[in-house]
């Protein structure tokens, strides 16, 4: 059986396992498990954080928001001493990585991006041990039922292009369809995917 349940504080370190489980290769992930604990706790208290439980053991969890770029400057203004202390062991590393986390800062902060309208789902991820029993699925209808609770009328993501058209397709089972394609600035090839809300009864 599969529970859905907000995520609590108590979940971080099992949703951050998670997550680097899933993308251990993503930016996100390479700034190191304390920055995701401060990512995702945040997300917990300002967007739209869910986990899934199978047998009672946490098995995934989908993290979004509402109002992505307020969510950014909110997010650098509360938590940027945190971030900064997180980060610092791979700024120290390799240095370049301060470079590319000024720039995903300007990105999302800044007016007149690029971003489509809507809630953004940010993260999905899965035990890759609870894997096709119906738990991503789970995931995504809670998040859109919040989605649609809040009164947005559309949601949208983003995932690479290349090599991953098994995500992709799940998405699009999902109700989602491919908007656009774009290149990022350190090249990767990214595919977003839009779809609406659930309408109210």
């Amino acid at each position: 059986m599969i529970e859905v349940r907000p995520m609590a504080r108590e979940d971080l370190a099992r949703v951050v396992a998670i997550h680097r489980g899933a993308f251990p290769n993503f930016f996100l992930s390479l700034l190191g498990p304390r920055f995701l604990r401060v990512f995702y706790g945040f997300i917990a208290g300002e967007g739209i954080a869910i986990v899934a439980l199978a047998e009672g053991k946490l098995a995934g969890f989908v993290a979004g928001v509402l109002e992505p770029t307020l969510f950014y400057r909110r997010l650098m203004r509360r938590r940027f001493a945190q971030l900064a202390l997180a980060i610092a062991p791979m700024v120290l590393l390799h240095p370049s990585t301060l470079m590319r986390v000024a720039r995903r800062a300007r990105q999302r902060t800044g007016a007149g991006n690029d971003e489509p309208e809507g809630a953004e789902l940010m993260s999905l991820a899965v035990d890759p041990g609870q894997e096709h029993r119906g738990i991503g699925r789970a995931l995504v209808a809670a998040f859109v039922e919040c989605v649609t609770a809040s009164g947005q009328r559309r949601l949208w993501l983003t995932t690479d292009a290349a090599d991953n058209d098994r995500v992709i397709h799940f998405y699009e089972s999902q109700g989602f369809l491919r908007s656009r394609e774009f290149v990022t600035a350190e090249g990767r090839a990214m595919v977003e995917l839009t779809r609406d809300a659930e309408p109210q009864s």
